[in-house]
C-alpha cells in the first residue's frame, strides 16, 4: 500500500510517493488502483493546487449542454503520471472523482482510466476514450474568467503535452473496438496520426472536435479554413461503423 507524506509542498504538479516495489516493470491492477485511491486523498486532504474551470469539452452530449465543474489536479513521480479529475454538473448533489495514470515503465506507456468509487476502482476504456484519445486533456475552460489560475493551468497543459504516445488499457469485460478510418483531414493530421505528436482521431470522438474547433482551441495556432470546415463537418457528420 502506497503511503502518504504529509510534508508534502503543494506545487503544480507535485509528488506521487514511490510504490512500494522497488523499480516496478509494468505496474500491476493492485498498484495503479492504490496510487489512484491515494490521489483522491491527497486532494481530498489539500495536497494539491487544483486547476478548477467551467469546462467546454464536459458538457453533456445532450440538449441542455450542462456545463460541468472541474478540479483537476496532477501528481508525478519516475513511475507514474496520475491526473485526477473531480467533477459535476451545476446541478448535481455529488462530485464524481475520475483519473488517468500513465504508468511510465511500459513502452510505450499505458493508460488506465477509472471512475473512483472508494475502496473501489472501477476501470473502464470506451467511455473515456471518447474524450480521451491522447491520455489526460488539457485544460480548455469555457471563458478565462472561469479559470482560476491561468498559470496553473497552463503549467498543468505543459505538463500534458510533454507524454510521449501511449496505449489504453482495456479491462476484461471491454473489448478494443474498431472505429473505423481516422480522420483524414491534414490540418489535424500534423500533430494527430500514428507517427505525430498525438494519437489519431475517429468519429467516436465528433463531440470533443466540434466544441474543440467551435471554441477555437484547435488548431492551438491557425483556425481551419471555411472549407476545411466544411471537409470536417462532412467527415463527422458520416454514419460511424457500428461495434
Amino acid at each position: 500500500m502506497m503511503t502518504v507524506d504529509h510534508d508534502i509542498n503543494p506545487s503544480p504538479v507535485p509528488p506521487l510517493p514511490p510504490f512500494p516495489r522497488p523499480n516496478p516493470q509494468g505496474l500491476t491492477l493492485d498498484e495503479v488502483s492504490s496510487a489512484m485511491l491515494l490521489a483522491k486523498r491527497l486532494f481530498d486532504e489539500g495536497n494539491s493546487i487544483p486547476s478548477s474551470d467551467v469546462g467546454i469539452i464536459s458538457t453533456q452530449e445532450d440538449v441542455n449542454r450542462r456545463p460541468m465543474l472541474n478540479h483537476i489536479a496532477v501528481f508525478s513521480n519516475s513511475v507514474a503520471h496520475l491526473y485526477l479529475l473531480v467533477q459535476k454538473t451545476s446541478t448535481d448533489r455529488r462530485w464524481g472523482y475520475f483519473a488517468i495514470l500513465q504508468d511510465r515503465t511500459t513502452d510505450p506507456p499505458t493508460d488506465y482510466y477509472a471512475e473512483l468509487k472508494p475502496p473501489q476502482v472501477h476501470f473502464e476504456a470506451k467511455g473515456c476514450y471518447k474524450c480521451h484519445s491522447s491520455g489526460p486533456l488539457a485544460i480548455h475552460p469555457a471563458r478565462a474568467d472561469l479559470l482560476t489560475d491561468p498559470p496553473l493551468a497552463a503549467a498543468i497543459n505543459r505538463h500534458i503535452a510533454d507524454q510521449p504516445l501511449s496505449t489504453i488499457y482495456h479491462p476484461p469485460h471491454e473489448k478494443p473496438l474498431d472505429y473505423g478510418p481516422p480522420l483524414p483531414l491534414k490540418a489535424c493530421k500534423k500533430c494527430h496520426d500514428h507517427d505525430a505528436d498525438r494519437s489519431p482521431l475517429y468519429r467516436v470522438h465528433s463531440h470533443p472536435i466540434r466544441i474543440l474547433v467551435d471554441f477555437g482551441s484547435m488548431p492551438p495556432k491557425h483556425p481551419l479554413s471555411p472549407t476545411e470546415l466544411a471537409e470536417l463537418k462532412s467527415w463527422l457528420d458520416q454514419k460511424p461503423p457500428q461495434p
